[in-house]
């Protein structure tokens, strides 16, 4: 009894700070992508050493995320790409040969490689999306010994220019709302469950759509 009366309280009090969150939060400039850029999509990879990253650092250690793992990311991010943006791809299953052939060439740091990846698909901008942590969520929907987490670097790079055009990373781990009363709203848009990890990434690829101005 004692614990439900908590959770209501809980609740209560998220929700008369809920607005006052909403007013103070400060929404961060969008960068648009004009809309007649020739853009490719690479597959989702995992770095496992410091000179595979574009930016940022690896976690303290590494744990390998499963093949199968990385294949349905991709799908859930051409989806999204495709659901939430009016703009055409050049998509993943283009760049496998293309990663494949340069990774035999060799490139002397990550920027250069995917720049190279992006002249392969013959495309002016390329998004790479990198896959740094994936823990899936032990339990139910209802009650859950340990949350999901989800860490993940999305790129976009101009191929000709050589630049860093946009950056949007996600790191999530799904707390409980009594956790942190300020997260009301992610609770809820959650349908005040626990999630998943795949949920958790097809949020991070919504953002970063968003983002990166596609």
């Amino acid at each position: 009894m004692k614990n439900k009366l908590d959770i209501c309280k809980s609740v209560l009090l998220a929700l008369v700070l809920l607005p006052l969150c909403a007013s103070c939060a400060k929404k961060a400039p969008v960068f648009s992508l004009p809309q007649d850029q020739r853009v490719g999509v690479v597959g989702f990879y995992q770095p496992v050493a410091t000179v595979e990253l574009l930016a940022g650092y690896l976690p303290d250690v590494v744990q390998p995320v499963d093949a199968g793992i990385l294949a349905r990311l991709d799908d859930d991010f051409e989806r999204v790409l495709r659901d939430t943006t009016g703009r055409d791809y050049v998509g993943t299953e283009e760049s496998y040969q293309c990663v494949k052939t340069v990774r035999e060439n060799g490139a002397p740091s990550a920027f250069e490689f995917w720049l190279a990846v992006g002249r392969c698909l013959n495309v002016e901008v390329v998004l790479v999306p990198q896959l740094h942590a994936w823990q899936e969520r032990l339990g139910g929907e209802l009650g859950a010994e340990q949350p999901a987490a989800v860490v993940m670097d999305f790129f976009l790079l101009d191929v000709n220019n050589k630049l860093l055009l946009a950056r949007s990373r996600f790191d999530e781990t799904q707390k409980a709302l009594s956790a942190n009363l300020l997260d009301i709203g992610k609770w809820m848009s959650r349908g005040g469950k626990w999630v998943s990890a795949e949920d958790l990434a097809l949020e991070g690829m919504a953002r970063a759509a968003g983002e990166l101005g596609l």
